[in-house]
């Protein structure tokens, strides 16, 4: 096995192992983590976790999605290489299809990380009233359902595109 090989091989684990943590995350956080808690916990002590769970896990989200984005671009850079002028011929359609994909599960965890998370943390740290937390609450497990459905849909394409 050569080192472009080998460094091929260690490049797909990485991006493997980044869509997994995603994908896993996510199925962990909306399926289980929530509900459970929420019917565990006091409605405070329940806030109190959630603003420290979303404190800590979406930087660590975000620098999955760094890792899946940047290795999946660096592995099509391969492709183009293979195929020369043909790239486009050969995988235009799945490409326009995966980064459609991709950017809609940026934006969704976007609004996600930032336009929910954040404002759970910052009125947990504050003090804030909470009376909007069951609405941003429900709409993180919707946003979360959302990724977990497009990353299904982008490790299909991502398998049709290695098979060619």
């Amino acid at each position: 096995m050569t080192v472009a090989d080998q460094d091929g091989l260690n490049l797909a684990f990485m991006h493997v192992v980044s869509i997994s943590l995603l994908v896993g995350s996510s199925v962990f956080f909306s399926v289980i983590l929530l509900p459970i808690s929420q019917n565990v916990l006091s409605q405070g002590d329940y806030y109190k976790l959630l603003g420290k769970i979303i404190k800590r896990f979406h930087p660590l989200l975000l620098l999955c999605y760094g890792f899946a984005l940047m290795s999946g671009l660096w592995i099509l850079t391969r492709y183009k290489i293979v195929s020369g002028v043909n790239y486009f011929q050969e995988y235009g359609n799945i490409l326009i299809a995966k980064f459609s994909l991709a950017f809609a599960a940026i934006m969704v965890s976007c609004y996600q990380f930032f336009g929910l998370g954040t404002g759970i943390v910052y009125a947990m740290e504050e003090g804030l009233d909470t009376a909007d937390f069951p609405k941003k609450i429900r709409m993180m497990r919707l946003t979360s359902g959302i990724t977990i459905v497009i990353f299904a849909a982008l490790i299909y394409l991502g398998l049709a595109l290695s098979r060619g």
